[in-house]
């Protein structure tokens, strides 16, 4: 890992600051590569702080993901993003990166990226491109590189996106930073496999939030969860469906994690499931693929408290 140790990593824009959009929407699928990235660099040993910023304007949008990197004391920062060049594009157009400057650290981290991304997803190599007038670039004190996914109106840059999926990428660029492949066969547990083995999700999160949650479901419902902060089967299969109009304690939870998550726009965690907080699950529902009801289930609940896809 060199002297990359810390990592600050953010999806661009916001749903208020929105991006590209073509065939795809770049605010919508650049957080899904940033979560697959974020978890791929955990099992690579990296420490890693998500410092996407919730729905703000463009100039707010900007500083918060740079300021918590500075905070954080990262090494490196990556912002992930998607292009877009034309109103429509039959082809392919590809993957790139930018940095600062030639010779850099960051130079040479994005060639890896943009070269194993390429080769494992089947991007057009476009290379490392270079910038100083970008302000994550430029307002940065440690090694960044903005990431251009692909490209949302380039037809087949949306296919090849499509068919291998983000979290292919996610994969690709952290281990390009890494520098080997990044096993993760023994994270995912079959029916079969001995039952200290734990699911992809269930390793996402745990600690006090978590810990609040159980509280919470013992206290309501009696649920005798054992409360140790981790969120596995025996908490998950506690948690009440919970929708707009309800009030209390378990809907605070939900906007508090939703504001963790980065969805802001839920506004104050005040226990009232209204209009902001339907808005913000019906988001994370669609960063996640799921049906867009606004309603918290079984699959919401798993994407609110994973990194990963809420469909097992």
């Amino acid at each position: 890992m060199g002297n990359i140790k810390k990592i600050a990593v953010r999806a661009g824009h916001n749903f208020r600051a929105t991006g590209a959009r073509g065939l795809i929407d770049e605010t919508v699928e650049d957080r899904k590569v940033k979560d697959s990235v974020i978890k791929y660099l955990k099992k690579a040993g990296y420490d890693v702080l998500d410092v996407t910023p919730g729905d703000c304007d463009v100039n707010t949008d900007l500083s918060y993901g740079v300021n918590k990197a500075e905070n954080f004391g990262a090494d490196l920062f990556l912002s992930i993003h998607f292009d877009k060049c034309y109103d429509s594009y039959e082809g392919s157009l590809g993957h790139a990166c930018w940095v600062y400057k030639e010779g850099t650290e960051s130079y040479g981290i994005a060639k890896k990226i943009v070269n194993k991304v390429c080769e494992e997803v089947g991007f057009k190599n476009r290379g490392v491109k270079i910038n100083p007038s970008l302000y994550e670039l430029r307002k940065t004190s440690m090694s960044a590189i903005i990431i251009e996914t692909c490209f949302c109106e380039a037809t087949e840059d949306v296919k090849i996106y499509k068919e291998k999926g983000f979290d292919l990428i996610g994969k690709s660029i952290a281990t390009g930073i890494a520098g080997s492949i990044i096993d993760t066969s023994n994270n995912v547990a079959s029916e079969d496999n001995d039952k200290t083995n734990k699911k992809l999700w269930e390793i996402s999160i745990k600690g006090k939030e978590v810990k609040s949650l159980q509280n919470e479901l013992n206290k309501q419902f009696n649920a005798k969860i054992v409360v140790d902060g981790f969120f596995g089967d025996s908490t998950l299969n506690e948690c009440i469906i919970v929708k707009k109009g309800a009030r209390g304690n378990i809907t605070r939870l939900i906007q508090q994690r939703l504001i963790n998550r980065g969805y802001s726009s839920v506004g104050k965690a005040d226990g009232i499931f209204g209009d902001n907080t339907e808005k913000a699950i019906k988001r994370l529902q669609e960063c996640f693929d799921l049906s867009i009801d606004g309603i918290v289930g079984r699959n919401t609940w798993k994407c609110l408290y994973g990194l990963d896809k809420g469909k097992f």
